[in-house]
């Protein structure tokens, strides 16, 4: 009785994660969100290519994403964005048959290595957790293009950018893996927290699961108000190798959402967007 007197908080721990279930259900139920996301660490900083990036979700609609001065419209594998930085012509990718051909990104195997005999590839999941349609395809080059357009490098980062799921697909992972949660309540503010399990953490960074990629462990912080989410904060690090030796995605890294515009989110998709979405 003293202890809750002093901190005015309960904290619970229970080993299954239905209160991340039911803040991942509100956020869904909402239909719309906006966010803010901030990375520091390895991948993180001051520059262009690496600074955080804003959000828009919308249910069923294509979401809006912008890093730096440059928007993208996603739906499921599909990625729509003007070139030359908004001044150029619009330009659709997959990023199934777009990417294949992607160098390795700070650990993450190419979509281009070999399939194994007798194995479909697997479409791969937009930052909206959805699937495109069908399995993979035959690869079809670049996504090059004129008006001053590097398919080489912009292709790099928008991978990067369209594997790192949204907030609510992260609740979910994470309520599934079933890790124990911490619990505070205090003053309507929840306060969830817990470890995340390796395949989450590297799912998390819009990596690709290998067994020659990082091994990856981490923790997260979830915190809302009267069950609505406000913000989610995930810490994730290389796993020790058994060797003592570092991995060579080392350093630990930072990612911070911050959620508003809960259920009352709005944007509206160019017309040049919506014919490439449609065609």
């Amino acid at each position: 009785m003293f202890f809750l007197a002093l901190t005015g908080a309960l904290t619970l721990t229970a080993a299954d994660s239905s209160a991340l279930e039911a803040t991942c259900k509100k956020l869904e139920e909402a239909k719309s969100y906006s966010f803010q996301l901030e990375q520091t660490g390895p991948g993180g900083g001051a520059s262009a290519q690496n600074r955080g990036m804003e959000g828009k979700y919308i249910a069923d609609k294509p979401c809006l994403l912008k890093r730096g001065d440059q928007m993208f419209y996603c739906h499921g594998s599909d990625i729509v964005l003007q070139t030359q930085r908004g001044k150029g012509p619009w330009k659709k990718l997959n990023l199934e048959k777009d990417f294949e051909d992607t160098a390795k990104s700070e650990g993450a195997p190419s979509r281009g290595r070999p399939e194994r005999p007798g194995r479909e590839r697997e479409a791969p999941r937009g930052r909206d957790g959805k699937r495109a349609e069908g399995g993979g395809g035959d690869r079809r080059g670049g996504a090059g293009g004129g008006g001053g357009f590097d398919p080489a490098q912009f292709r790099k980062t928008l991978k990067r950018i369209v594997m790192t799921p949204f907030p609510h697909r992260l609740l979910e992972v994470i309520a599934k893996a079933g890790s124990e949660v911490d619990r505070k309540d205090s003053g309507g503010t929840t306060t969830l927290s817990g470890d995340l399990p390796s395949e989450v953490a590297t799912e998390a960074l819009g990596l690709e699961k290998s067994e020659g990629g990082p091994k990856l462990e981490g923790s997260f912080v979830a915190v809302s108000k009267d069950g609505v989410l406000q913000s989610l904060e995930l810490t994730i690090k290389p796993k020790p190798r058994e060797d003592g030796k570092q991995q060579r995605d080392g350093g630990e890294r930072k990612l911070t959402y911050t959620i508003s515009e809960v259920g009352s989110t709005t944007f509206d998709v160019p017309v040049e967007a919506e014919r490439l979405f449609e065609g």
